[in-house]
């Protein structure tokens, strides 16, 4: 908030945010890709945590990749690669990349009386093609919450910082404190007729699939040269975006071996230690690196 300068040059100031957790994305640098680095799968094939999404799609072909491309302070990113474009978006077809944060890791965003607090995502973004796109954040517990808003590419080929200050939710009543799906945040690449005739929807209200890609006006599915990239992405309590919080790769991974672990990939790898517990049956324990 204010910052008090005194006479003697010293200052005071009121730290509205945590100098560090603050960010509840996991892997929001895009460090980690335990699956491998391309993947022409939807679900999760390649950065871990982010999961490619497609309905109704019958051309599409793509790559969901970890590029070495980034704006400054990074070292990686998310890309959405087309392949085989589609030739026509029907009204039924949707593609997009989601995130999915896990409840009890959103209950300091919330008051004792279950309404929501103010707080911001930001990330940086990157793509072949101009126009508006959209972001959305769906709340599955308790009551159904949906908000969505637009940023625009202004410039192909150029990485930009989008920040969307999300306004707390007055008619909610909290959010659980377990480790189901507290909120989705969809970035959309290409959706039909279906998802966006409801319009945006940036003020906090109930789910609808007219209004899950609202406002989106940009085919990325439409041309093998389009791409779209993201990296430093950070979901944080308060109406600033602060700084990314860089942590390790270290720290990354075990984050998200919360959620996957790859225990070995291929022939003749180690997977574990046994023993002979009788003469025909032999017993094997597998440690988890943390509590998944």
């Amino acid at each position: 908030d204010a910052v008090t300068l005194s006479s003697d040059g010293t200052c005071t100031a009121k730290i509205t945010n945590n100098l560090s957790n603050r960010n509840v994305i996991v892997n929001g640098g895009c460090l980690v890709a335990q699956r491998g680095t391309s993947s022409t799968s939807t679900g999760y094939g390649s950065v871990d945590r982010m999961e490619m999404v497609t309905a109704n799609t019958d051309n599409l072909a793509f790559l969901q990749k970890q590029t070495t491309d980034y704006p400054d302070g990074f070292s990686k990113c998310f890309e959405f690669d087309v392949t085989t474009a589609e030739s026509a978006l029907a009204a039924d077809e949707l593609v997009y990349m989601r995130y999915k944060v896990e409840a009890q890791d959103l209950r300091p965003f919330y008051n004792a009386n279950g309404t929501g607090k103010n707080f911001t995502l930001s990330f940086w973004v990157k793509a072949k093609q101009t126009g508006t796109y959209q972001v959305s954040i769906h709340k599955g517990d308790n009551t159904t919450r949906f908000i969505s808003t637009t940023y625009t590419i202004a410039a192909a080929d150029t990485w930009q910082k989008v920040v969307w200050n999300v306004t707390g939710d007055t008619g909610t009543s909290g959010i659980n404190a377990d480790n189901g799906q507290g909120f989705q945040i969809a970035f959309i690449f290409a959706a039909g007729t279906d998802y966006t005739s409801g319009g945006v929807q940036s003020s906090w209200g109930s789910f609808a699939n007219s209004v899950m890609a609202g406002g989106h006006a940009v085919n990325v599915a439409d041309n093998t040269a389009n791409y779209w990239r993201i990296t430093g992405i950070q979901l944080e309590l308060g109406d600033t975006a602060t700084d990314f919080e860089s942590k390790s790769y270290a720290d990354e991974l075990a984050r998200c071996q919360r959620y996957y672990y790859l225990l070995a990939s291929g022939n003749t790898q180690f997977m574990c230690m046994g023993d002979f517990w009788t003469a025909d049956q032999t017993d094997a324990g597998i440690q988890f690196p943390v509590e998944m």
